[in-house]
């Protein structure tokens, strides 16, 4: 009764305030409806990145490395970048698919690797292990790998047939030096040779898979070769090289210089 004597008593007002309370819901609801739009549009684009996390490593030691400039490409642009902390640690977030990650910093060769992230993965790990620069007729080997086999082993032998390895960690033969820098136990590397001075003659590299699971074609190896002067060269296992069962052959070197080829049959 009370609500119909209100309306006859001021029919116009109550008209103009019903309405414009019904364009300002309206206008609320719509605001409401675009926000929401655009926070579930956020959310999933968030949603769809993948967590990466990098730790940042010298070849030559295996200690972390701070400042070190990274920026990660996919179809050649950048869709994140950052620097290394204290601890040697770098967490992006980038979208999945085929990524390309380079590192730089002073006093090291730039270091690049490539990654394929799956879809729907939440986070994904990678070591990055820089190189320091390298003098003159120097050459540096740095092999990594995937978690399994846990313990594969590189071996340099030298033109004087002495071998660099784990149970070896250096060959000389008058002025000519040969070192093992680190040797990688648990999976991944780096594992490292450095040639600090080398010989005349030819230098042979390979890998032996220690560990008896997984295998060396399953094994995700990678070879990267460092020399003075020169880009760096990479090998990879099921595409360079040969595999013969627990070994893989991976290239032949002319230290003097630099002439390198993957191994044959």
């Amino acid at each position: 009764g009370s609500s119909a004597a209100a309306e006859e008593a001021a029919p116009g007002s109550s008209a103009a305030a019903s309405s414009a309370a019904a364009e300002e819901a309206s206008a609320a609801a719509s605001s409401s409806e675009s926000s929401s739009s655009a926070a579930s549009s956020t959310s999933s684009a968030s949603s769809a990145l993948t967590e990466l996390n990098l730790a940042l490593v010298q070849v030559t030691n295996n200690e972390r490395l701070e400042n070190v400039n990274v920026v990660v490409s996919q179809a050649g642009s950048p869709v994140a970048r950052g620097v290394s902390d204290s601890r040697g640690d770098l967490t992006l977030r980038v979208p999945a698919g085929d990524l390309t990650i380079v590192g730089s910093k002073t006093g090291f060769d730039d270091v690049t690797q490539d990654l394929t992230i799956p879809d729907g993965r939440i986070r994904q790990g990678v070591i990055l292990g820089a190189s320091p620069t390298l003098s003159s007729g120097q050459t540096r080997v740095v092999f990594t790998w995937g978690p399994t086999p846990r313990d594969m082993d590189g071996y340099l032998i030298t033109p004087s047939n002495c071998k660099v390895y784990y149970a070896n960690k250096s060959c000389k033969k008058g002025n000519s030096i040969t070192v093992l820098d680190i040797d990688a136990r648990r999976g991944h590397g780096p594992e490292t040779i450095t040639i600090e001075k080398p010989q005349e003659g030819q230098y042979t590299y390979e890998i032996y898979q220690y560990s008896r699971e997984g295998s060396m074609a399953e094994s995700e190896a990678k070879v990267v070769v460092y020399r003075e002067g020169m880009a760096p060269k990479t090998f990879i296992v099921g595409e360079d090289g040969v595999v013969d069962g627990r070994t893989w052959k991976v290239f032949t070197l002319n230290a003097m210089d630099g002439a390198i080829t993957a191994a044959a049959e």
